[in-house]
């Protein structure tokens, strides 16, 4: 399928409004059609229902992203509820989610590794009142001492993963935003200050304990 079926309209830090998909079955292919023909192709069958939906999910994420020529590439699609991808520095994950029994899609950042504290209010101190105004207000900054990272997170509510029927418009909501992540964030993760073995971070931990 042709990228070109595809008018979209890109403005700054990668927005995307589709403007309108050519939806009719001469040159958009048909999802739920689409799908039961993976099921046909054979799952393992010991996947539960849910990483049935996950797998397909993904899968026809893929699909989107070949047929709308997007800057993301394809990656192999696994029974989880999440895709991941760099976003140029090790610690650092670009990611999308779906959660289908709370009925939700996001895209997010992983602020990982040891120096993930400071990492994350570097970010956060720069760039919140930035992201709000020129990404979306609703971009959350979740500072979270007990997991192994932080997030950085847009999510869509009221959105079911497990309707197929919903998927064209719930994939180009996930591509643009992660392009949309990709484009502002990776030149500030890219140019955040390095630690040496041996540093000792403290400074974004006791800064973080104010807030």
């Amino acid at each position: 399928m042709s990228c070109s079926i595809f008018l979209a309209l890109r403005s700054n830090y990668g927005k995307l409004e589709i403007l309108r998909p050519h939806l009719d079955s001469m040159s958009y292919p048909n999802l739920i059609a689409w799908t039961k023909s993976i099921h046909a192709s054979g799952q393992p069958s010991n996947l539960t229902e849910s990483q049935k939906v996950q797998l397909e999910y993904w899968s026809g994420f893929n699909e989107f992203l070949e047929s709308a020529c997007s800057k993301l590439k394809p990656r192999k699609p696994y029974p989880q509820n999440w895709i991941a991808y760099g976003i140029g520095k090790s610690g650092f994950t670009l990611a999308a989610k779906i959660n289908q029994r709370e009925k939700w899609i996001d895209v997010e950042i992983w602020v990982g590794g040891r120096h993930r504290d400071t990492y994350f209010q570097q970010l956060k101190e720069n760039f919140e009142q930035t992201v709000a105004e020129k990404l979306n207000p609703q971009i959350e900054w979740i500072y979270r001492p007990d997991r192994i990272d932080h997030l950085i997170r847009l999510v869509r509510p009221m959105t079911d993963p497990a309707s197929t029927s919903e998927w064209p418009e719930q994939f180009a909501w996930i591509e643009n935003n992660l392009n949309m992540f990709r484009e502002f964030f990776s030149p500030e993760i890219k140019s955040l200050n390095t630690f040496e073995d041996g540093d000792v971070d403290t400074i974004g931990i006791q800064r973080l304990e104010k807030h």
